[in-house]
């Protein structure tokens, strides 16, 4: 049968050569020269086996052993090993990272002293708990189990992570939960905004503000990190990246498209949130800026409605309106079954729209924006309110009214 044939020409064709090397170093890249074509032995599995070898026969080595179990059960064990080193150094190199871990956190000459072994095994302890923490964040989810902000705030790290998906900014996230969690949810909350501001509408490359997050990841390992100093680097970025003129024509040119789903719904309830603030000169330019937390909306759960239809019937197609529909003037939000089931209905026949509690509904006169087209200037005011609120919620002036 297949089973013998392929065991005769193993025995026939295949050899077994033993080699022995004293350096541990050595022998793994002996092993990754020889096995470069099959499967890379995984990052985890490598310092498991250098780190039990360096505790071998402490008390606490099942301990070391549990630890490294929990760990590798994870697809992510790799990727989480390199993050957990950034969150430490600032930056790594992509290949080696088994080596730059084991010099940075295992670096020990052998025999190990007790006191030594118990070091190790505390810093194994230390990566296993992280990585809980780890696999939260990257769902989104808040690591901290206390009630130190409100559930508004704990959303904003979703909507970095899952809708905004910025993911480089993990490993800070990592090194700035050793702070308390009020610091940590003002961190992912200036992350949040300027990442929308410099990648999702300037479209510049997340590599502009990795260096920042590396110096930060420095100064909290050191114990000098300061949140107003990390707030006005991230601001100096988002002036060179995205000054005001940038963001505007950036929002001017957004258009509603499968790929801008999330930035724009994103946007409509970041605006929705600060409506009260972002329509009033007084309030902008108060330094007292306190967005409505009292209700959180479920992106997933909310879907993008046209005011004016995006296909309208053909006894209501309003030729001026044509080029517009997709623009963010013509665009709101509310729950998708709503939406769905009013279909192509124009807005004037929406039978929610008496109901609604969205503000971004409110359509009396002083939030109107100027348009020549009476029908389009009944739209929800994009140009003034967004304008004002991008300015003023992501760092700007107040932009002169059109």
């Amino acid at each position: 049968n297949k089973l013998e044939s392929i065991l005769e020409k193993v025995a026939e064709r295949c050899q077994i050569v033993h080699i022995s090397d004293n350096d541990p170093d050595s022998a793994y890249q002996l092993f990754e020269a020889l096995n470069d074509r099959a499967k890379s032995l995984a990052v985890c599995d490598y310092l498991r086996c250098t780190t039990l070898e360096k505790i071998d026969g402490n008390d606490r080595e099942e301990e070391a052993v549990e630890y490294w179990n929990k760990i590798s059960l994870f697809n992510n064990s790799d990727k989480y090993l390199k993050d957990y080193l950034v969150s430490y150094i600032g930056k790594a190199k992509d290949s080696n990272i088994h080596t730059q871990v084991n010099k940075e956190f295992f670096n020990y000459d052998t025999p190990l002293t007790t006191d030594q072994q118990n070091k190790l095994i505390d810093r194994v302890k230390d990566i296993n708990q992280l990585h809980m923490r780890y696999i939260e964040i990257l769902e989104g989810d808040w690591p901290y189990k206390g009630n130190g902000v409100t559930d508004w705030d704990k959303n904003r790290l979703l909507l970095l992570i899952k809708k905004l998906k910025h993911t480089q900014c993990i490993p800070l996230l990592l090194a700035v939960f050793q702070e308390s969690e009020i610091i940590f949810s003002q961190v992912v909350q200036i992350i949040e905004k300027s990442i929308f501001k410099i990648i999702s509408i300037c479209g510049v490359r997340a590599s502009v503000i990795t260096p920042i997050y590396a110096e930060t990841i420095l100064e909290i390992r050191s114990g000098n990190f300061n949140i107003t100093t990390f707030q006005n680097k991230i601001r100096m970025l988002d002036h060179k990246y995205a000054p005001a003129n940038a963001f505007e024509e950036g929002l001017k040119n957004l258009e509603y498209s499968e790929n801008n789903i999330s930035k724009i719904i994103y946007l409509l309830t970041t605006l929705e949130y600060n409506f009260e603030w972002a329509i009033s000169e007084e309030k902008c330019k108060s330094k007292d800026h306190k967005p409505d937390k009292s209700i959180i909306y479920n992106l997933d759960s909310n879907d993008i409605e046209h005011i004016y239809s995006q296909n309208s019937k053909k006894n209501e197609v309003k030729s001026e309106l044509e080029d517009l529909k997709n623009r963010l003037g013509n665009l709101t939000f509310w729950s998708i079954n709503d939406n769905r089931s009013e279909k192509n209905n124009n807005f004037q026949s929406f039978s929610s729209l008496g109901n609604s509690k969205l503000k971004v509904w409110n359509l009396s006169q002083p939030h109107r924006s100027s348009c020549s087209c009476p029908l389009a200037s009944t739209l929800f005011p994009c140009k003034m309110v967004v304008t004002r609120m991008g300015e003023q919620l992501y760092g700007g002036q107040i932009a002169a009214e059109p």
